[in-house]
């Protein structure tokens, strides 16, 4: 990865795409979010003249982790954006469509797009999901009753997601949902509080 950093983008081929996406999510995970927007911008800049890179795997996940950062940075309009260009090019792809719609649903929950989140997640739930989509799924829900100050229902959802998250061994989106559920619950401390979710 530390070699492909430093590659010039001409010289850019299939592999170091791939080893430059995976460090572009691993300056995400530890909060590296300059770094991992300059990484992004590198990949964009390598792939200027190839028309169809959107449409392959490495694009496909280059989008998420775009989203993903968007989202950390608190742009959630621009992200709910591209989660939906994703949604539509993703259609003849399951896997990446979903990734897709959990996105736009949480992107969707944090501009009060009400309407799109109660639609995104009615079809969610009558999808084939994953495990780490299914505790996604059920962060999101949190979210969403969060935000309306539900902090008993958001806990029932983060709790759900939590102890997905614990039995697949994930520790990052254990530890997100359990910061993300304790900002939540501080945000609304003087209206509702409620007790934490254990990390």
């Amino acid at each position: 990865l530390l070699q492909c950093s430093g590659t010039p983008e001409s010289s850019y081929d299939k592999p170091a795409l791939n080893a430059l996406e995976s460090l572009a999510q691993l300056e995400l995970a530890v909060g590296n979010l300059i770094e991992c927007g300059e990484i992004l911008e590198r990949i964009t800049t390598a792939v200027s003249d190839n028309p169809s890179f959107n449409d392959t795997w490495i694009g496909r996940t280059v989008r998420e982790t775009r989203i993903r950062l968007l989202q950390r940075q608190g742009r959630w309009s621009r992200a709910r954006e591209i989660a939906s260009d994703g949604i539509r090019a993703t259609q003849t792809d399951r896997l990446f469509e979903t990734n897709f719609k959990l996105l736009h649903a949480e992107s969707s929950v944090m501009v009060g797009h009400s309407s799109a989140v109660s639609t995104l997640l009615s079809e969610l739930r009558d999808t084939p999901l994953t495990l780490v989509m299914l505790g996604e799924l059920e962060r999101i829900q949190g979210r969403a009753h969060a935000q309306a100050a539900r902090l008993s229902l958001a806990r029932n959802h983060y709790e759900r997601g939590l102890r997905i998250f614990i039995s697949v061994g994930h520790a990052l989106l254990r530890m997100d949902l359990a910061r993300e559920y304790k900002r939540a619950c501080r945000d609304q401390t003087k209206k509702s509080p409620a007790p934490m979710v254990p990390v």
